[in-house]
C-alpha cells in the first residue's frame, strides 16, 4: 500500500493512453502488437483502480451493481468507438480514412488522461495510509 490508488490511476491513464498515440504516429502498422501490449499492460491497472475507488466510495448497498457495471461500460466504448468511426469517415471520406482517418481514431485515446487525473483519492486508502504514517511517526 505504499503508492495510492489515485496515484495508479493516474500513471494507468496515461500508460493506456500513450501507446494509441503512438500507433497513431507509426509510419505503418509495423510496432501495433507491442504497442498494444503496452497498453493493454495499463489498461488493466486502470480498470482495477477505477473499479476499486468506485466500490470503496460506494455506500454497501450500491456495490454489486456498480462493480458489475464495468462489463456495461466495455460494451459501451465500442459504441462510442462505433460512432468516432461513422462520423470520422463521413468527414473524411474512404480514401482519406485510409490515409489519416484511422491515425484519428486513435488520437481520441488521449481523452482518456483527463478522466484518470480526475479520480479522486478513495476516503479508505487516506484513511489507511493516514493511520500508517501516524503508527510510524511514533516510532
Amino acid at each position: 500500500m505504499k503508492y495510492g490508488r489515485k496515484l495508479v490511476t493516474r500513471i494507468s491513464s496515461i500508460g493506456s493512453s500513450l501507446p494509441l498515440v503512438g500507433v497513431a504516429l507509426l509510419p505503418g502498422p509495423l510496432l501495433l502488437l507491442l504497442l498494444y501490449a503496452v497498453q493493454g499492460f495499463f489498461t488493466g491497472g486502470l480498470s482495477a483502480g477505477l473499479n476499486v475507488i468506485g466500490l470503496e466510495e460506494l455506500p454497501e448497498r450500491h456495490r454489486g451493481w456498480f462493480g458489475g457495471s464495468g462489463m456495461a461500460v466495455g460494451g459501451s466504448a465500442y459504441l462510442v468507438a462505433s460512432l468516432v468511426f461513422f462520423l470520422i469517415s463521413r468527414i473524411l471520406g474512404g480514401a482519406l480514412y485510409v490515409d489519416l482517418g484511422w491515425r484519428i481514431m486513435f488520437l481520441t485515446s488521449l481523452l482518456i488522461i483527463p478522466f484518470g487525473f480526475l479520480m479522486p483519492e478513495s476516503r479508505k486508502f487516506k484513511k489507511i495510509f493516514g493511520e500508517m504514517r501516524l503508527q510510524l511517526s511514533r516510532c
